[in-house]
């Protein structure tokens, strides 16, 4: 997929980058800042984080050309490209840059021809298909067939094509042409030339693959541990997921284990999306892909917990759902009854700070369905989900909240399990 970086194109109206006038030129540049089939702007393969770095070189010619008066500017297209190099995948963008053509009184400057020590000619052409061949190094305005370094071929609707010397294209004109360091310039690009070593912040991993290794770091998720929850002892999930990422997928990578990856992959696409920049967003866009960035594994790598924690969250309601539907519309006993060997289940445990110190409501139920609720400063280790018998209380009240019928109990003893 093939993404297009330009500079607005147009005059700038004001500021640092105004374009300013030249009286004495009046040399313009074609319209359109997009990279043309037919021009020669070079290309390189560049590691994807050094975009950037393109960027800034991009924009740094772009002010010389506005210092000179020119409106068109340097642009550049990227195509992203991953390859195996050195046992892992790296992205690596192919970036072409466009070449800026320069006109005047009809004529269109078609290319630049540069001649070796050894007379063979090294040319960048672009803008028309008709732009004359260059064999040797003569030059149409002075007649003269010398040693050159470079001359520039143009052309004409009217008058054809023509091949000038550089110290003539001045006298050819009637003009000194500005910005004709543009023409062919390949900005130093080859300075982020990615060649053919590998480069761990252009790492990028296969969207399923690091899920499954998520999974097999993770015990499929229920033990994931989050970079705050991290230590020298315990290695957080992401970091072990992308450290050790071939390692986990050699002894992890079952057919189940990629199945599951792929559902949670599913299930993040389809949800909702609850604002820019929320977790949820983030982790959407990290998982888009057939790839994930070394810098976006982290978030990408933490869909195994968030998919075991909506699991649990949808179990819980749909008990919570069942619980609610078995429940009793009638209080257990009537008030100062005794209570004996009941059986139950602590469902909730809320805490809460007073004036008298910190206070538990425990919420339990009985096997028939009856709610009972004990408000205590001690709970007594109980914990929630926990099967309990009440081997004696005494029903304090009876009270009605959120439509749920509760026996509320007073002094409480309890048998574990």
């Amino acid at each position: 997929m093939s993404t297009l970086h330009r500079q607005p194109a147009g005059q700038p109206t004001g500021g640092e980058f105004a374009s300013k006038g030249r009286a004495e030129s009046a040399v313009s540049l074609t319209a359109g800042t997009a990279p043309q089939e037919n021009a020669a702007g070079p290309s390189v393969r560049v590691f994807a984080h050094h975009l950037s770095a393109v960027e800034r070189r991009v924009d740094e010619a772009n002010r010389k050309l506005a210092r000179a008066g020119i409106e068109e500017r340097f642009a550049f297209e990227t195509e992203s490209i991953v390859e195996h190099r050195d046992g892992i995948d790296v992205e690596l963008l192919e970036v072409r840059l466009n070449a800026p053509r320069i006109s005047y009184g009809g004529w269109q400057i078609t290319g630049v021809h540069e001649f070796t020590p050894s007379g063979d000619v090294i040319s960048h052409t672009f803008g028309r298909e008709d732009a004359p061949a260059v064999e040797d190094a003569h030059c149409d305005q002075c007649g003269t067939n010398r040693r050159r370094e470079k001359v520039y071929t143009l052309s004409h609707h009217g008058e054809g094509g023509r091949q000038v010397g550089s110290s003539c294209l001045t006298p050819f004109l009637g003009v000194r042409p500005e910005g004709l360091w543009a023409i062919g310039d390949d900005l130093d690009l080859d300075d982020f030339d990615a060649g053919n070593g590998s480069n761990l912040n252009a790492r990028v991993f296969d969207t399923s693959d690091l899920v499954v290794a998520a999974l097999v770091a993770s015990a499929d998720g229920e033990e994931y541990v989050s970079a705050s929850q991290g230590s020298w002892t315990v290695q957080p999930t992401a970091a072990r997921a992308t450290r050790q990422f071939a390692a986990l997928l050699g002894s992890g990578d079952t057919p189940a284990r990629r199945k599951l990856a792929n559902r949670i992959i599913r299930w993040v696409k389809k949800q909702p999306d609850d604002g820019a920049d929320s977790y949820m967003a983030n982790l959407k866009a990290s998982l888009g892909g057939d790839w994930v960035k070394t810098k976006h594994a982290g978030i990408a790598v933490s869909a195994v917990s968030a998919f075991r924690h909506a699991e649990r969250r949808e179990r819980a309601t749909k008990q919570k759902a069942k619980e609610k539907a078995a429940e009793q519309r009638a209080f257990l006993a009537p008030k100062d009854a005794k209570l004996a060997q009941v059986p139950a289940r602590v469902r909730s445990m809320h805490s809460f700070e007073t004036m008298y110190g910190d206070m538990t409501i425990v919420q339990l139920v009985t096997d028939d369905g009856y709610v009972l609720k004990w408000k205590t400063q001690n709970p007594q280790d109980l914990a929630e989900g926990q099967a309990v018998t009440i081997d004696r209380a005494t029903v304090k009240a009876h009270e009605i909240y959120r439509d749920t019928f509760e026996t509320v109990i007073l002094r409480p003893k309890f048998t574990v399990g």
